[in-house]
């Protein structure tokens, strides 16, 4: 994998080279603990082999997905953003100041395109993360399509390498790979199933992995990931939800509810029934 990578980047120079092969490390990290907390929580991807329609095949789909975005978007973005750190060190003070930024900046960003992409016009990118909602495991976190990892989970970080670029103090290296690996890890903890009890007893302005699995088996709230919640305040039930994002979920059950938009009739949930009858993605599949 590393030998293409260097041959085409060579072409944009030596450095831009040693960064794609930096990023590729980050890649090959996250699929190792993802491997990690994929086989301790074993039993749960046996659950969704054997006991989700199609599990087997999401679950492929998935591995597709993270090897796609691990190993060929994180080097690019990587490469891209690191553009704008510095090779200087940084004392310990300015390094703890500058992970705090970097998982606020994250933080914000992610919520905004998370909360974007529960609209009907950005969907379609999001959609396939949600299908994993009954039963999640640990691959579900860069289980995403290449578009939502480039604008919601890499992009973020080229936002906070330019923004203290722009104000005069630049990230060194450390630092970046450390806010990096603090919320990617985060990341796969709140997709870790048998996490999920003890999470509950996290303070309310962290996000836990009950927090992000009650979003995915209930989609209309709780946007923020994965480390802190958006101040925001967040709709509570799928008649807010309608307000605030337009959509109309129309009458039928569940997996043939339709919206109403713009005039054009779409396939999807039908959110007023999904809240009411246990409130959890099992109630229906996407079409």
């Amino acid at each position: 994998m590393e030998a293409p990578l260097k041959t085409i980047v060579n072409l944009a120079g030596d450095r831009f080279a040693r960064d794609v092969v930096e990023g590729l490390w980050v890649g090959k990290t996250f699929c190792a603990e993802c491997l990690v907390l994929e086989l301790l929580s074993f039993r749960h991807v046996i659950a969704l082999w054997t006991q989700q329609r199609d599990g087997a095949r999401l679950w492929l789909r998935g591995l597709a997905h993270v090897l796609l975005n691990m190993f060929v978007f994180t080097p690019l973005i990587f490469a891209y953003s690191v553009r704008w750190v510095s090779d200087d060190e940084l004392s310990a003070p300015a390094r703890f100041v500058q992970v705090l930024v970097a998982m606020l900046v994250h933080s914000v960003g992610y919520y905004s395109v998370h909360r974007a992409m529960h609209t009907p016009a950005l969907y379609w990118c999001h959609k396939f993360h949600h299908r994993f909602n009954r039963i999640i495991t640990p691959l579900a976190a860069n289980a995403v399509t290449p578009v939502e990892y480039s604008l919601a989970y890499a992009i973020p970080f080229t936002a906070y390498a330019r923004l203290l670029s722009a104000v005069g103090y630049p990230a060194d290296r450390f630092t970046i790979h450390a806010a990096i690996w603090i919320i990617g890890f985060t990341n796969l903890l709140i997709h870790t199933p048998d996490l999920e009890p003890l999470s509950k007893k996290l303070p309310a302005w962290l996000v836990g992995t009950h927090d992000h699995f009650e979003h995915h088996r209930k989609l209309a709230k709780n946007y923020a990931a994965p480390t802190f919640f958006h101040p925001a305040r967040e709709p509570t039930n799928a008649r807010e939800f309608r307000q605030n994002v337009g959509w109309d979920p129309g009458r039928g059950t569940a997996a043939a509810g339709t919206w109403i938009v713009r005039g054009r009739v779409r396939r999807g949930w039908d959110l007023d029934r999904l809240w009411t009858s246990r409130g959890d993605a099992a109630a229906g599949t996407w079409i």
